[in-house]
């Protein structure tokens, strides 16, 4: 598939965003008893968490790039087809 410029500057800053939010994940402390809490803890670099009893939360990551990964899709076919139109 060939991408014109404004397809392949979208799918650029798409996957240097989707980088981005790997390096600086969001992080959560999980305290247990009568029941599980979790706590958000903010965003840190992935190799030193703003605090050593915080894990990474997978789930919200997890939709952060799907969000993300659906934007860049749609920019990128919305950009192709307006192009086809010219």
């Amino acid at each position: 598939m060939d991408f014109n410029k404004k397809q392949r500057t979208i799918l650029t800053v798409g996957i240097l965003v989707i980088i981005l939010m790997g390096l600086f994940p969001p992080w959560v402390k999980i305290f247990g008893g009568e029941g599980i809490r979790k706590i958000t803890v903010g965003y840190a670099f992935i190799a030193a968490p703003s605090d050593h009893r915080a894990v990474l939360d997978i789930s919200r990551l997890c939709v952060q790039w799907i969000v993300v990964l659906l934007a860049t899709g749609l920019g990128v076919f919305l950009s192709g087809k307006s192009n086809r139109n010219n």
